[in-house]
């Protein structure tokens, strides 16, 4: 840290701006005017909007990290009667039902050699937790039905984030 405030995350408000453009642009030209002049125009219309985007931001990040846990929890104790369940197991889990994934990932994101990650997803697949997709190379995998049935909070926050997001047709 430099000087002043140390921040211990960035808030990244790009996609809400672009999801709200014609909005965005309304506040710009209300904050300037018909042509730049700052000393004749208040910038409290910008400043108030910019202010709403980050407290949305943080809103939805606060939901998301109060539902992890949960998530988590609840893959735990539904986990508890696998014998050959790991304690890696609930959080891949929580990632597949975000979004497939590869053996690859979880290698890299647990540290894992890919054929122990392999082992272990094929584990979760034969306990009926995950479906593979493709053959060999390229293989990826899904939530098999048994765990799309777990009432998990995350993934429809993130689904909402990203429909929230979305840019608007035109």
């Amino acid at each position: 840290m430099r000087s002043g405030i140390g921040a211990p995350e960035l808030l990244n408000v790009e996609s809400e701006i672009r999801a709200s453009g014609p909005r965005y642009f309304a506040v710009l030209q209300e904050t300037h005017g018909a042509s730049y002049q700052p000393d004749d125009h208040a910038a409290t219309p910008w400043l108030e909007y910019f202010a709403e985007v980050c407290v949305a931001r943080l809103g939805a990040r606060n939901r998301v990290m109060a539902a992890i846990p949960h998530d988590l929890g609840l893959l735990f104790m539904e986990l508890s009667g696998e014998q050959r369940a790991g304690p890696q197991w609930p959080a891949i889990l929580l990632s597949v039902r975000m979004a497939p994934v590869r053996t690859t990932w979880v290698a890299e994101a647990l540290g894992l050699s890919p054929a122990r990650a392999r082992a272990m997803l094929g584990a979760m697949s034969d306990a009926g937790w995950l479906m593979p997709l493709g053959d060999r190379r390229g293989r990826r995998y899904a939530p098999a039905p048994r765990l799309v049935r777990l009432d998990l909070r995350t993934p429809a926050l993130m689904r909402r984030l990203l429909q929230a997001g979305a840019p608007e047709a035109e």
